[in-house]
């Protein structure tokens, strides 16, 4: 009698709860030779008896509604706290009895105890692999998203649980769920049954699964609950609304792409096959979204710049190409920035053990940032994401400035070994902080989900391909908030700053050099020393480095703009000083913009490939240099 009434609430519970504002397809629509194995994992850890019982009822209002559309389905029951038990299996003579499956279920009782889902999901996969009849399967979880395991085990498993093919949804009752985790399990927000809200949408894909594998000879299985092509207008506009209600921001254990959907067939004699979900592993292989991050305006006028250097042993192989990201990142910067302390760097570098290799400090040299970058050693080790992250935290919050945007930026191929619980609650502080985070890495096996984690999104993660495009988007990100500010100084400390960091012979890069000089009507008492600066600068270069290391153009303005020399046409110290001196001011009106627009144009045609792009602009007594944006007033 016990069995027969918790069945009888179970299907009313499905019927009045969670049914209400759908129409069910009546018994004689189905196809009833259709078989489906389904394993229910039920988390038992909880402390909270009221809770616990709320998730159960949830359960079995689903496990009922399960019933109705899958009339031949066999369910296990596998029950978990630290360990996993199979209680029920698929192959007990009362696998098929729905009744005692809930009964079973009904008998669970919480633990109070800690929490480990890897066994629970390994018994799952197990008894799907030794013990299913091959056709469609489906997990249920009933679960809050909280465990102790590793992040490296919960990926493992999320990956086996993908590649047997099993449709996984998701029951809880907690009030605050770790979506990220569950979201990851299912594979769409729409698959969890987290709050009331949730309920039209999770129902729409449990039908739209089963409609799909009993009832068509070939349909589509929608990843969303967007309507499908033969659905009518009234039930799109439900789904609509149902995905407006559910849709939340959540990252997911593995990336999930927006693919083509899923199609099962249903064949002669009830048995269903579908294609496998991607697993973490295939899914971390694939590039993330090519979208561009958002530029333009910043708010702020200085940057806190914090870098984590992954030296631990998973990034071996991979490891002198990532100190190099950070290096040729700062090498991108705008140089004026460090001197003038507007821009500050932190760098850490982490393995098994965290280690500030670079704190916090205004005004210091570009020069010696990358020098200190430079002396980071590889350590090998484990890798411990998450406390190289609360450490950098940590330091941003102790010496970040109010006026100051903050970056964040982690090198790492995401193979860390911290626990799941750890690194999601790590992953939520540092977004927190406001920061704006990137996660790059140079290793050809690399881990996304948990670089998404951390970053937030997958526009922020550079890895495979897009990996190419890194220091570009970061550093225009930096250079957006580093906005130039007129001060006095005098021409010799801008000469002295251009020889010492770029064009002496202590600087390896190669570098090319333009020179935009007004010889308008404007500057008429000023030309004999704009062209005298130019040619003190040169003089004051290694003369060997104009042979080939520093290429030279020049470009005189006034009304309109002439290319005087370009690249490379003049070569030796000698002969560049020669010709400009040859540049005759020419007067009439004044017009900056025809003399950048030809300098960009010769810049697009013939600037070397890897090369260091230094322009100088001299109109009067204003001195501009790019790329520092160093806008200077200065008397000669």
């Amino acid at each position: 009698m016990k069995s027969a009434t918790l069945y009888s609430r179970a299907l009313l519970a499905a019927v009045a709860c969670l049914l209400a504002p759908i129409v069910i397809a009546q018994e004689s629509e189905k196809c009833p030779k259709g078989q489906v194995d389904v394993v229910v994992v039920v988390d038992t850890s909880s402390e909270n008896a009221d809770l616990f019982q709320k998730q159960q009822d949830r359960l079995a209002a689903v496990i009922g509604l399960l019933d109705s559309l899958t009339p031949n389905a066999k369910l296990a029951v596998v029950s978990y706290n630290s360990q996993a038990e199979v209680i029920a299996s698929l192959t007990s003579p009362d696998a098929a009895h729905i009744a005692k499956a809930l009964t079973t279920i009904e008998a669970l009782k919480p633990t109070a105890t800690a929490t480990s889902t890897v066994p629970a999901l390994e018994a799952a996969i197990n008894e799907l692999k030794s013990n299913g009849r091959g056709g469609p399967k489906i997990v249920i979880l009933a679960h809050d998203g909280k465990t102790n395991d590793t992040l490296e085990q919960v990926l493992e498993e999320d990956e086996k649980l993908k590649e047997t093919g099993a449709n996984v949804f998701v029951v809880t009752a907690d009030a605050e769920p770790d979506l990220t985790v569950l979201v990851g399990y299912a594979g769409d927000r729409a698959r969890v049954y987290a709050t009331e809200e949730d309920k039209n949408a999770f129902v729409e894909q449990l039908r739209n699964l089963t409609d799909a594998v009993f009832c068509t000879e070939s349909a589509v299985l929608p990843t969303d609950t967007a309507s499908s092509k033969e659905k009518t207008s009234s039930t799109a506009a439900k789904e609509e609304k149902s995905k407006e209600v559910t849709e939340t921001e959540a990252v997911p254990i593995a990336p999930q792409e927006e693919a083509a959907p899923t199609t099962v067939k249903a064949e002669v004699g009830g048995k269903a096959t579908s294609p496998k979900p991607k697993s973490s592993k295939e899914a971390s292989k694939e590039t993330t979204d090519g979208q561009a991050l958002p530029s333009g305006d910043c708010e702020f006028s200085k940057v806190d710049l914090m870098i984590l250097l992954d030296t631990s042993g998973s990034v071996a192989d991979a490891f002198a190409a990532e100190r190099a990201f950070a290096e040729d990142l700062i090498k991108a910067l705008p140089l004026g920035s460090f001197d003038s302390g507007d821009l500050q760097v932190s760098v850490i570098s982490f393995s098994e053990v965290t280690k500030v290799a670079l704190p916090f400090q205004p005004a210091r040299s570009q020069k010696q940032t990358i020098r200190e970058i430079g002396s980071i050693k590889h350590t090998g080790g484990s890798t411990r994401i998450s406390p190289a992250i609360q450490q950098g935290i940590g330091e941003l919050d102790r010496a970040k400035r109010a006026d100051a945007k903050q970056i964040f930026i982690l090198i790492s191929d995401g193979r860390g070994s911290d626990f799941w619980t750890a690194a999601a609650n790590t992953g939520k502080q540092l977004q927190a902080t406001n920061a704006e985070i990137f996660s790059v890495t140079q290793s050809s096996d690399y881990n996304i989900p948990e670089l998404v984690l951390y970053a937030g999104s997958k526009e922020r993660v550079f890895v495979g391909p897009k990996k190419n495009d890194f220091v570009a988007e970061a550093s225009r990100r930096i250079r957006d908030c580093l906005n130039p500010s007129p001060h006095v100084t005098k021409p010799g400390q801008v000469k002295t700053k251009v020889v010492t960091e770029l064009l002496s012979d202590s600087c390896p890069d190669n570098v090319d050099l333009v020179f935009i000089i007004d010889s308008s009507g404007s500057v008429t008492d000023d030309f004999v020393k704009e062209r005298k600066f130019a040619t003190d600068l040169i003089e004051a270069a290694p003369a060997g480095d104009f042979d080939e290391r520093i290429a030279v153009a020049a470009v005189r303005f006034s009304k309109s703009a002439e290319l005087v020399f370009p690249f490379g046409e003049v070569k030796g110290q000698a002969q560049l000083i020669e010709h400009i001196n040859n540049i005759n001011h020419t007067g009439g009106a004044t017009s900056a913009v025809s003399g950048v627009n030809t300098a960009v144009q010769e810049i697009n045609a013939h600037h070397r490939k890897g090369a260091r792009l230094v322009v100088v602009l001299i109109s009067g007594t204003v001195l501009m240099i790019w790329p520092w944006k160093l806008c200077c007033r200065f008397d000669f």
